[in-house]
């Protein structure tokens, strides 16, 4: 993965200073890179971003959709892969096929399966970072299934909870793609730059989804779902809620649960105890199924 040549040298900057990290300076050219008109993200399939859009549509056949998987061989094996883990194909039975697949998962599930296997690919591999990168795979493909699970246990609308947990914590990759790719001759410590990763991790997130076009009701969730200021929406706080149930049985990438934030996110959501730790067996055996 490479990066522009007028962001190749900005970036290079950034670490020409970073002989003693200072992580308030690094967080600040982060920014500025991710702000610069010449920054382009990882690109994901065009293959995504059109099952994201007929996802909803009810009229659209299954032979067409395999049609266009089958434009993303390597993908369309993943999703097939994933469809009949322990975690996606639990209780719908052995899947042979594609259509199958989308058969018995519905399309919307396999549109999602389908933007877990493109991350993977895309976003979730670096050189240089390779433990901290598939630590943050692990944690989004576990909060993704999670904030589903907490949209179903609250009856709220869970159209986007998947997506969403999945890209929480999608400015972190780029912030680490940005950082290997420049790096080759200035090596940067993970532990240093940590911190200035998780200020920015939210606002270069929102970058990318409005770089890939996605709906902005997700770049919102992914801008606010630290609540810093309140959660913008019911989907924003069953990611936090996921998030932080994620991080609290050992699948985080590096910060504690808050219990301010844990509050503020059940308090949102009208959730009581029982529910709560109905939503930590489920945890549990997200995280147990997922390997």
């Amino acid at each position: 993965m490479s990066i522009p040549p007028v962001e190749q040298d900005l970036v290079v900057r950034v670490l020409d200073r970073r002989r003693a990290l200072d992580p308030d300076r690094l967080a600040e050219d982060l920014l500025e890179t991710f702000g610069s008109p010449n920054y382009r993200p990882p690109v994901l399939p065009s293959v995504a971003l059109e099952l994201l859009s007929i996802a909803r549509r009810p009229d659209v056949p299954i032979p067409a959709v395999v049609k266009l998987l089958m434009n993303e061989q390597i993908l369309a094996a993943r999703v097939l892969h994933l469809a009949q883990s322990a975690l996606y194909g639990r209780g719908v039975g052995r899947t042979l096929t594609l259509g199958q697949a989308i058969l018995r998962l519905g399309l919307k599930r396999i549109a999602d399966i389908f933007m877990q296997a493109a991350l993977e690919v895309r976003m979730f591999r670096v050189r240089g970072f390779e433990e901290p990168m598939n630590r943050l795979r692990r944690h989004s493909a576990a909060t993704a299934e999670v904030a589903r699970l907490v949209c179903q246990r609250t009856s709220l609308d869970d159209d986007h909870a998947f997506l969403c947990g999945l890209l929480h914590d999608v400015g972190m990759a780029a912030s680490l793609i940005v950082l290997s790719d420049a790096a080759a001759d200035h090596p940067v410590d993970f532990a240093s730059a940590w911190p200035a990763i998780v200020e920015v991790h939210e606002s270069a997130g929102r970058k990318l989804a409005n770089l890939w076009t996605l709906p902005p009701e997700i770049g919102a969730v992914i801008e606010g779902h630290h609540g810093k200021n309140g959660f913008p929406t019911s989907t924003a706080a069953a990611v936090a809620l996921a998030d932080m149930l994620v991080t609290e049985q050992g699948a985080g990438i590096g910060a504690e649960t808050s219990l301010e934030r844990l509050k503020l996110a059940c308090d949102f959501l009208v959730m009581g105890d029982e529910a709560l730790e109905q939503l930590r067996a489920d945890t549990a055996r997200v995280l147990a199924e997922l390997g």
